[in-house]
């Protein structure tokens, strides 16, 4: 059986893939072509990606936008206009 529970984002750049992973223990995984880096929760996975070298900046890239359309999916989006 395996530990994820579930893989909260997957994304694409330059020919690579990152996966970011839940785990049952509650703890983040970063997947980056097989390569693996566990970190304690998923906000330091997240923060992980950012500080990994191995993640090129394409592909953290393409993990920000996922991240901030995620957050937004609740708000206004586009900003209202001030």
């Amino acid at each position: 059986m395996s530990d994820v529970r579930r893989t909260l984002y997957h994304v694409q750049a330059d020919g690579q893939h990152l996966r970011v992973h839940l785990l049952r223990s509650g703890a983040g995984r970063l997947d980056l072509n097989g390569l693996t880096h566990d970190e304690p929760t998923l906000e330091r996975a997240l923060d992980a990606a950012a500080a990994w070298p191995a993640v090129p900046g394409a592909l953290y890239d393409a993990l920000a936008w996922e991240l901030d359309l995620s957050a937004r999916r609740g708000g206004h989006w586009p900003d209202p206009a001030p």
